[in-house]
């Protein structure tokens, strides 16, 4: 298996309601450096990975000139998976699952989240954190779609046989899966009595560690991303070395396969 790459998207779409994912890669990767390189989860060790450093887009872009901007990066790099994208905020996801489109990958999208996102626009805007989903669903098919752990949904948003609430039961759903699957993990996924420093924190939710087990239960991840991180809402930096431990045991399952 080919070596996992990684790389920062430090996006955030004018729409954001608090500031902050920004500074989220560069924070992951110092909390990173606080934590032990092997894993008592997994029985491994994290091994040596390929950081590609942060694609820094243009200042005040809309949503459609960033995924044209991360779109060029991506093919300029002829980026392959598996690799690990750290955000940034949700909006991310979306170039990056047309990307692997483009590419002629077959994949399934697993999206971790407290939120829909499937509006058709928010604030006046088509592309952005709030309705990335859509357009992922559009791309792929609902049927290729699957997401847990929401708890709060605009009127608007349809709830589907595709999506289930934190307190249905959807692990022994996630285990099932056997295609070829891209995560996206919103952090905010997690009870934020757990993981306070994100930018729209939504009470209730499973706690970390029940996430994580999750995420080790899927088969067969290609990438991913952990997005909607903010530094700027952790005080006491207990977020950060959570988020540096999600992405110690996101690489080691990408790694093992």
């Amino acid at each position: 298996m080919s070596q996992v790459k990684v790389f920062g998207v430090p996006y955030e779409g004018k729409e954001n309601f608090q500031k902050g994912t920004f500074f989220a890669p560069s924070f992951i990767r110092y909390h990173l450096t606080s934590l032990e390189y092997y894993s008592a989860i997994q029985d491994r060790y994290m091994e040596n990975y390929e950081d590609l450093s942060d694609f820094y887009p243009p200042l005040d872009v809309s949503g459609e000139e960033f995924m044209k901007f991360l779109i060029e990066k991506l093919n300029a790099l002829e980026i392959e998976p598996p690799f690990i994208a750290l955000g940034g905020d949700h909006f991310i996801t979306l170039p990056i699952v047309k990307y692997l489109k483009d590419r002629g990958f077959e994949f399934k999208v697993v999206h971790f989240d407290a939120h829909m996102d499937r509006r058709e626009e928010f604030e006046g805007e088509k592309y952005n954190h709030a309705t990335f989903m859509y357009h992922v669903e559009k791309l792929l098919g609902r049927e290729n779609v699957l997401s847990v752990g929401i708890r709060t949904k605009a009127p608007c948003e349809k709830k589907e046989d595709n999506i289930f609430y934190a307190w249905e039961d959807y692990s022994s759903i996630l285990k099932e899966i056997d295609a070829p699957l891209y995560l996206t993990l919103d952090l905010d996924v997690i009870n934020p009595s757990d993981f306070p420093g994100v930018t729209n924190p939504e009470p209730g939710g499973p706690m970390i560690m029940d996430v994580i087990k999750d995420i080790l239960s899927l088969k067969n991840i290609i990438s991913a991303d952990i997005v909607e991180f903010s530094p700027l809402m952790d005080d006491s930096t207990n977020s950060a070395t959570k988020a540096a431990f999600i992405f110690r045991e996101l690489l080691i399952k990408l790694q093992n396969g």
